[in-house]
């Protein structure tokens, strides 16, 4: 296989590092899906960026046992579409979490994280949810920096779950989804023509994070399918993105190309 430079650029900016290719197909989509959308965090895309809020390590000595606390949630409280806050064992106090968050004031507003480590082996790699205003992140955890709507951090998170973004972040990655992955990620940013599509995906992941089991929902292959024609893929292109998910049930992975193909005859 031959890796234009352009190509190198498109997927991960000046490093130029080579994803894990493993067939021409895979070339293909690439050159492909990168094409037809901007990177994520550039000014031509969505301009977003993430990061971390507090370290589990440095910021230890703030965090108490105690129930009235501020929540701290960590990357394995996160599921696709669910952030479980139940779950959380560290709490910070009041004062401490005013004065940890007094600069970004991210603790008063909802916002969409996905976790850090993974790996392309994992059955999923890519996994995101919406954390609830309130609730603090360690390391583990990349939340959003900045405020948005939440229609549109709504539609990223359905991006975020999706099997067409988790084979683009499994081409890059070994042990942590990075930001700097993330950043270079192409996501497409429907025009007013494709503001429904938008919003749909949007409405989809919203009414996913408050099922029991989002995978085991119909609504799950309808959000595939539908940030997969957002791409442009044909059914063959995303078969093969199928493919590559081999922990995956075959029976999501049928029904995801099933309705993707009614979308099509649409």
């Amino acid at each position: 296989m031959t890796l234009t430079r352009d190509l190198l650029r498109r997927v991960s900016g000046e490093d130029l590092a080579i994803p894990d290719l493993r067939s021409g197909a895979d070339l293909s989509l690439l050159e492909k899906l990168t094409a037809a959308a901007p990177p994520l965090g550039s000014a031509a895309g969505w301009g977003v960026e993430f990061g971390r809020e507090l370290n589990a390590t440095d910021d230890r000595r703030h965090f108490r046992g105690d129930p009235d606390g501020v929540p701290v949630l960590e990357g394995k409280h996160v599921q696709p579409f669910r952030a479980d806050t139940s779950a959380a064992t560290l709490r910070l106090p009041a004062a401490a979490a005013r004065a940890l968050y007094s600069r970004s004031g991210a603790l008063h507003r909802p916002r969409l994280a996905y976790r850090d480590v993974a790996s392309a082996t994992n059955r999923l790699t890519f996994i995101a949810a919406i954390v609830p205003a309130g609730v603090a992140t360690v390391h583990t955890l990349f939340c959003l920096r900045g405020a948005a709507s939440a229609r549109d951090q709504w539609f990223l998170c359905g991006i975020f779950n999706s099997f067409v973004a988790n084979y683009l972040v499994r081409l890059r990655v070994t042990t942590h989804v990075t930001a700097g992955i993330v950043s270079r990620l192409p996501v497409p940013r429907p025009g007013n023509d494709q503001a429904p599509t938008l919003a749909h995906i949007a409405s989809l992941a919203r009414r996913l994070a408050s099922t029991r089991d989002p995978e085991r929902s119909d609504l799950y292959p309808a959000l595939q399918a539908s940030v997969a024609r957002l791409y442009g893929l044909t059914d063959e292109e995303l078969g093969h993105v199928l493919s590559t998910f081999p922990l995956i049930d075959q029976g999501i992975k049928d029904a995801t190309l099933a309705s993707f193909v009614d979308l099509l005859s649409c």
